[in-house]
């Protein structure tokens, strides 16, 4: 009975050492974890010093910004931030340009120069006068000359372009203020019937000076180039032309000039119609500007002209009027450069 309540006893105090061990380390435990907590609280708190420390310079750092730069140039606060952070640009793709429109009215203006061709013949002289006439009468060519000078003035026309196609259809007015000037000398010498059966020997200058052009045309072009800024084109249709003459002459018989000696003065003018052709190339600047340049040949056929005029003996000081028709033959060339403008009417 000693021999079991001895290993009672031994039992009991196993038990209570075990319990006094494990409530040892337990409190071990329990004071290492308070120890990392008190650690954690004073970097915490070390932390948080740091970023108001941090904090307060930012703000020091945006009041002295405000307070130097001008208000209008000011950011809020949230502003300052995101802009202080690196954002990478999203890039913009800019849109394609749109097409240009040759369609619309437009008004310009023009420079150029000319040539004119002018071929002139006999066609009738009265009354007589001491022989004048039947010695013009003799022959019929009395020469050509080329007329050359400046140009300048206004077109209006309207085009339209096809939908969803190069194809430009167009009609246009122009009239050019010209000088185109030119003369030339044509001799005479020709056996006068039937009084005198002498020659009659003279000189003649022709001169011709073109003052104003004009066309009505139609249009027919081709849009290309970038965004179908370049407009080549062919024209054709009607002209005009105003052109003034004019000749003056010394005649004399050649055995007898000292008896007739004689003078002449005549002038006419030539308003004619006839037709053109051209062609050219013109090309969209910007907005609804656009710059050109271009050809153009006019013919206007033969036609007759009358010059009026006077016939004098310088010995005797007898004059008479003298009519005469003069045929003309004339071409003319122009090359020009022009400014339009566009407008937005009626497209």
């Amino acid at each position: 009975m000693k021999k079991a309540l001895l290993m009672t006893v031994a039992a009991l105090v196993l038990v209570s050492e075990s319990r006094i061990a494990v409530a040892d380390s337990t409190d071990d435990a329990i004071r290492r974890l308070e120890a990392k907590i008190d650690i954690m609280a004073k970097e915490n708190a070390a932390l948080r010093t740091r970023l108001n420390r941090i904090e307060r310079a930012r703000v020091t750092s945006t009041e002295h910004a405000a307070a130097t730069t001008p208000v209008s140039a000011r950011q809020e606060p949230s502003t300052a931030m995101a802009a202080s952070y690196s954002v990478k640009a999203v890039p913009v793709v800019a849109p394609p340009a749109p097409l240009w429109n040759w369609t619309g009215l437009y008004l310009g203006g023009h420079l150029g120069a000319g040539l004119s061709r002018n071929q002139l013949s006999h066609e009738s002289c009265s009354p007589e006068f001491f022989g004048l006439c039947r010695s013009l009468g003799t022959s019929s060519d009395l020469g050509s000359h080329n007329g050359l000078g400046i140009l300048g003035g206004v077109q209006v026309g309207y085009n339209w372009q096809l939908p969803n196609s190069p194809v430009v259809f167009g009609v246009e007015g122009t009239y050019s203020f010209a000088d185109l000037k030119g003369d030339h000398q044509n001799s005479v010498s020709q056996i006068v019937p039937p009084n005198f059966n002498d020659a009659e020997v003279g000189q003649e200058r022709f001169a011709s000076q073109t003052k104003g052009i004009a066309t009505i045309v139609g249009r027919l072009g081709i849009a290309s180039g970038p965004q179908d800024r370049t407009l080549w084109y062919v024209k054709g249709g009607a002209a005009w032309a105003n052109t003034k003459l004019s000749a003056n002459g010394s005649y004399s018989l050649s055995l007898l000039s000292d008896l007739f000696p004689i003078i002449t003065s005549f002038d006419g003018t030539s308003k004619r119609w006839g037709w053109t052709v051209g062609t050219g190339v013109e090309f969209g600047l910007f907005d609804n500007w656009s710059a050109k340049i271009e050809y153009n040949y006019l013919d206007f056929g033969t036609k007759d002209v009358a010059f009026n005029g006077n016939a004098c003996n310088i010995d005797t000081g007898a004059c008479a009027s003298i009519s005469r028709n003069v045929s003309l033959d004339q071409q003319i060339h122009m090359v020009i450069v022009g400014l339009n403008y566009r407008f937005n009417w009626w497209r």
